[in-house]
């Protein structure tokens, strides 16, 4: 199963960082509704296809906001 952090979207592809840092290309049809850059991405189980994770992505989110607030402290 394929999960991880989309990197980067081009050319109707999208690329997950995985866990273990292994970058995956996977075509963004396979992705069931819409996705961005630093989304949290999991392969729906016993399918071809990916939807986001928003729980995954919302901590990230709410993360990212609280270490840049702390840095400008």
């Amino acid at each position: 199963m394929i999960r991880g952090f989309i990197t980067g979207i081009n050319d109707g592809f999208v690329f997950i960082e995985q866990p273990d840092r292994t970058v995956t290309r996977i075509m963004s049809a396979t992705v069931k509704g819409s996705c961005r850059k630093g989304d949290f991405i999991v392969q729906d189980q016993d399918s071809d296809s990916f939807s986001v994770d928003t729980e995954i992505t919302n901590a990230r989110i709410r993360d990212i906001r609280r270490m840049s607030e702390a840095f400008f402290d």
